[in-house]
């Protein structure tokens, strides 16, 4: 008797506890990894930005690979799926062994800590690609990929909801109350990773219906070549447009996030208060996402896409021009960055979208790879943030530990809020120039089943 398949309601919910395990453990990194290195390890700002530059280049170039050696494989338990068993453990063991500190000499330190992000990165990258391909897969219609992206975002904002309100008190409980503590951070992000593996094996036993290993020779099976490989991103002008938006998008979140544990405490005096910073623009999130769906009835993806960066980058010129307490920055970012998680509601629908259009323009599908491209952005946004708190840092004359004065004051504002204002502001404008609109899309999916029909007539 053949398996039913389950509910795109029940798939996409379980989709979407896998990547809440995933935020969990990004998290980690993009708000108090780079205060781990300068308060914990005692890091300089240049060293810190030396060693996040060079491994984080590293990523990027991983994010470059990680579609092609998904689509070169075929294992057993599928193409995609397969990815899920040996990425998640991985993942959440090089996270954790990133908030270590041991005795080691400061270039062994920095030998060490690299080696294990770069490990981080390639387990991770190789998560993101293979999950972002069930997108296109499940999802074979505009309404459907909105869902699971939406229930995706939805999920990734209760993560960071729940992460805003346990991480910190957790972190110092584990520390007995000492923040510049390694075990308080290792041991959370340990148990960060347990949720992380446990939900990705929740989604491969929910998706062995859609996802099994294909026929050799296949188009979108292992024998696609590089040069076909290549040629589904070089004629994918609209790809490289939302790469080049989301990239500036999570640059600019990237820095917010990894700037808040300063602006609290050197800014606020009070590092306490992030908890309830990352909460409420959690929980503005969280509404923004279970509004995506309902927007996008009305409006195409595409422009709720933009209007969402145009309010989280005028959020932050608000808060730049009139924040002069912790409680209006809190409130003013509170409501732009409900703009943010209608933009990332949209994103992975976005994404699945370009695969239509790859498909249609070069006759062949590799999901895999495009969807893999996916990951660019984030690497980007990682790389680049640690080069802007780098340089930032060393503008405003920061030092670990130093008197907050005015000047430090205005330094930090300006990079927590003018910089990402700008980024978001560039994502928005790159993508008036994407052209699939919901209806272009499912134009391109109907000639993509003619010639398929046509062929197997043939």
């Amino acid at each position: 008797m053949e398996k039913k398949t389950p509910s795109i309601g029940l798939v996409s919910s379980t989709y979407g506890l896998a990547w809440l395990g995933f935020t969990l453990l990004t998290s980690m990194n993009t708000t108090y990894y780079i205060y781990f290195l300068t308060e914990v390890v005692k890091f300089t700002p240049a060293a810190m930005g030396a060693l996040l530059s060079g491994v984080r280049l590293i990523g990027l170039i991983s994010s470059l690979v990680v579609g092609i050696v998904i689509e070169k494989t075929n294992f057993r338990w599928g193409k995609y799926r397969s990815w899920l068993l040996f990425a998640a453990p991985g993942a959440s063991i090089f996270y954790a062994l990133m908030f270590t500190n041991p005795n080691l000499s400061p270039t062994m330190k920095m030998v060490y800590l690299a080696f294990v992000y770069v490990m981080m990165q390639n387990f991770l990258n190789l998560l993101s690609a293979s999950s972002m391909s069930f997108i296109p897969i499940i999802g074979q219609s505009p309404t459907a990929r909105v869902l699971l992206s939406s229930r995706r975002a939805q999920f990734m904002t209760g993560g960071r909801i729940f992460f805003s309100i346990i991480s910190m008190p957790v972190i110092l409980f584990f520390n007995r109350g000492v923040e510049a503590n390694a075990f308080g951070y290792f041991a959370v992000t340990a148990l960060f990773g347990l949720v992380c593996i446990g939900g990705h094996l929740m989604f491969f036993n929910m998706t062995k219906e859609y996802d099994k290993p294909q026929p050799k020779g296949t188009a979108s099976g292992p024998t696609l070549s590089l040069k076909d490989m290549l040629e589904q991103l070089t004629k994918n002008p609209p790809l490289l447009l939302l790469i080049v938006s989301n990239s500036a998008m999570m640059t600019a979140f990237m820095t917010m996030t990894a700037l808040a544990a300063y602006y609290f405490s050197y800014v606020v005096n009070n590092i306490v208060m992030i908890a309830t910073y990352m909460t409420v623009i959690s929980v503005t999130q969280l509404l923004g996402a279970l509004a995506t769906p309902n927007i996008c009835c009305k409006i195409d993806k595409r422009s709720a896409y933009i209007f969402g960066l145009l309010m989280v980058s005028t959020g932050h010129l608000l808060a730049w021009a009139f924040a002069k307490t912790a409680l209006l920055f809190i409130i003013i970012n509170g409501i732009g960055y409900f703009g943010y998680a209608i933009a990332t509601s949209t994103l992975g629908a976005m994404f699945s979208d370009t695969c239509d259009y790859a498909e249609w323009k070069t006759g062949k599908s590799a999901r895999g790879l495009i969807m893999s491209m996916s990951g660019i952005p984030p690497n980007i946004g990682i790389f680049l943030s640690s080069l802007v708190l780098s340089l930032g840092f060393t503008a405003i004359d920061f030092v670990a530990g130093m008197e907050s004065t005015p000047a430090l004051v205005s330094g930090i504002n300006v990079l927590i809020n003018l910089v990402p204002s700008g980024l978001m502001l560039i994502g928005a404008v790159a993508i008036f120039f994407y052209s699939l609109t919901n209806t272009r899309v499912q134009q391109l999916q109907q000639e993509c089943a003619a010639r398929q029909a046509a062929a197997t007539k043939a």
